[in-house]
């Protein structure tokens, strides 16, 4: 299986922008959240590259998101979804970071984060990594797949822009 794909779209622009937008709300990323946070809808007319940065594929933005992590080493998860496929790129200190992906055998459990949104949670010592990335530019990944991220940094909080679509991407890993 595939579990993510680079995508050569040029995000760096929204990513600054989404820097700034962050700054001016920092009770979207602080602790005790949870990792998973909506953004509101004003991103869209603040920060409009997000809107035109995917028309080289023909896509259309359903939700923006942030993935924010406060500690070194997440959670092995699938996330609160039923859409499979999205698109990740850097915002801050993603750098010495690694999304792994794992093969689980056991059970899991359903938990709901302090806002409200819900992820699947695997027990570590039943999980074997079997792919990894760096978030180092766009991505499309799985997030129906238990995954996690690592920091091999202390420079935290690293924030991520995960975008879903009204069409299915999937295709892209193939």
């Amino acid at each position: 299986m595939k579990y993510y794909q680079y995508l050569d779209i040029d995000w760096q622009p929204a990513s600054e922008k989404l820097k700034l937008f962050l700054e001016k709300r920092p009770e979207l990323v602080a602790p005790g959240k949870g990792a998973w946070v909506m953004a509101p809808r004003e991103v869209a007319k603040e920060v409009p590259e997000l809107l035109t940065m995917f028309k080289p594929l023909n896509l259309d933005i359903l939700m923006v998101g942030f993935f924010i992590t406060h500690y070194r080493i997440g959670s092995i998860h699938t996330d609160g979804t039923t859409i499979p496929v999205r698109i990740n790129f850097p915002v801050l200190n993603c750098e010495d970071t690694e999304t792994k992906y794992y093969k689980v055998t056991g059970e899991s459990r359903d938990q709901v984060q302090a806002n409200g949104n819900g992820y699947t949670q695997f027990h570590p010592d039943r999980c074997e990594v079997v792919d990894s990335f760096k978030l180092t530019q766009a991505v499309a990944m799985r997030v129906l797949e238990p995954h996690q991220v690592v920091s091999y940094t202390d420079n935290l909080p690293r924030i991520s822009c995960t975008v879903a679509f009204k069409q299915d991407l999937s295709h892209l890993l193939e």
